[in-house]
């Protein structure tokens, strides 16, 4: 909104690319012809609940929730917590005890991680973004039906997998599938470039 402000009292135009979230909208303000950005505001964003999205996602747009909420967790916020501590540890860490809960203690690993097991060379990356594919398509998998096998009952007698929870399967990494490939290709390169 502040930029919106200097942008009408300067009459320069303002085009605004993060409007209504993630749905990909534009706005054009051109001052004193349409309506500034400070005058609308944008529809709440549907949340959902996380479980589903951890867990049982079953609409495009779970999964692309999840999509971010994995890009995130494993790229943007390891990165933006070793910046901010690198910076001025002293205010990062009263921040962090500022926090309830297990949190610190979660973001206090990952800067570890993020501070202690840089890659040193390409291959490196290729090896983590290997271990990544492995956690998150075979290993998690295995665990969940591990709990919830595929013949699995609630307590009505109901199938648990069934309805929106459809039965995964784990996925084994396969040198000759080009998905496989180009996961671990992308997961390298992100990692390398961090």
């Amino acid at each position: 909104r502040y930029m919106d402000r200097v942008c009408v009292y300067r009459r320069k135009p303002l085009l605004e690319s993060g409007t209504l979230g993630t749905k990909g909208n534009v706005q054009v303000v051109l001052p004193y012809l349409t309506e500034s950005y400070s005058s609308s505001n944008d529809p709440p964003e549907k949340s959902f609940p996380v479980c589903t999205l951890k867990n049982f996602p079953y609409q495009i747009e779970h999964t692309l929730e999840w999509a971010k909420d994995q890009f995130d967790g494993i790229f943007t916020k390891p990165a933006q917590a070793a910046v901010s501590y690198k910076g001025n540890s002293k205010e990062f860490l009263n921040g962090l005890f500022a926090m309830s809960g297990i949190e610190p203690t979660e973001i206090m690993q990952e800067l570890k991680k993020s501070l202690t097991k840089i890659p040193k060379t390409f291959d490196d990356c290729i090896n983590w973004a290997r271990h990544l594919f492995e956690e998150k398509y075979y290993n998690f998998i295995v665990q969940m039906l591990h709990n919830f096998p595929a013949d699995a009952k609630t307590s009505s007698g109901a199938p648990f997998w069934s309805g929106t929870k459809r039965c995964p399967h784990p996925i084994k990494f396969n040198a000759n599938d080009q998905q496989h490939l180009d996961f671990i290709s992308a997961a390298a390169n992100i990692r390398g470039h961090i």
